[in-house]
Parts: C-alpha cells; sequence; structure tokens
C-alpha cells in the first residue's frame, strides 16, 4: 500500500476543477498548483486532508 504525499500539478491550462475525490488522500501534505490559469473551482472539503502542511495556488 502506497500513500501520496506531494501532489505537484503545473502547467494544465485546461484544467478548469478538480475531482471531489482528492479530500481521500488524507496522507497528502505538499499541495501544488501552478499556472493552471482556468482553474476555477477547488472541492469543498478540502479540510478533510488533515496531514496537510503546505498549500501553494
Amino acid at each position: 500500500f502506497f500513500a501520496l504525499n506531494n501532489l505537484n500539478i503545473r502547467g494544465c491550462s485546461c484544467l478548469i476543477s478538480l475531482p471531489s475525490k482528492l479530500d481521500n488522500l488524507t496522507s497528502l501534505t505538499t499541495f501544488i498548483i501552478y499556472k493552471c490559469s482556468i482553474l476555477t473551482s477547488l472541492p469543498n472539503r478540502l479540510g478533510n486532508l488533515t496531514s496537510l502542511s503546505t498549500l501553494n495556488m
């Protein structure tokens, strides 16, 4: 079993939204979103990411 610790999304110019299942990544510590110019929303339940210590957008 592997757990995702870091998620780095860069240069996704067609990305409009992130999946709602993102809140299942409870071991995620670092989440970076960079140059996703048309991203208009984030999932409502980011509060479930209890291990998250870094969020850069």
